[in-house]
């Protein structure tokens, strides 16, 4: 989902996101599947200005130890 800062700011504190590539360096996962969980709706994210960024608790649906 393509949000404008603006609009994620209302949604959601900066500091609960985190970058889609230092998500998948942590996972040991590729960027490539970072997105693909977003796409499939595995992983709340959102594109800022190009960049992909993943929602902190959203990831420990996925890996609970994270």
């Amino acid at each position: 989902m393509a949000l404008t800062f603006e609009e994620l700011s209302k949604k959601i504190s900066r500091r609960d996101l985190i970058e889609a590539p230092i998500v998948a360096k942590k996972l040991n996962k590729s960027e490539e599947t970072v997105r693909r969980w977003i796409k499939e709706g595995k992983i709340e994210g959102y594109k800022i200005g190009g960049r992909w960024f993943v929602k902190r608790q959203s990831i420990k649906s996925v890996v609970h130890d994270f």
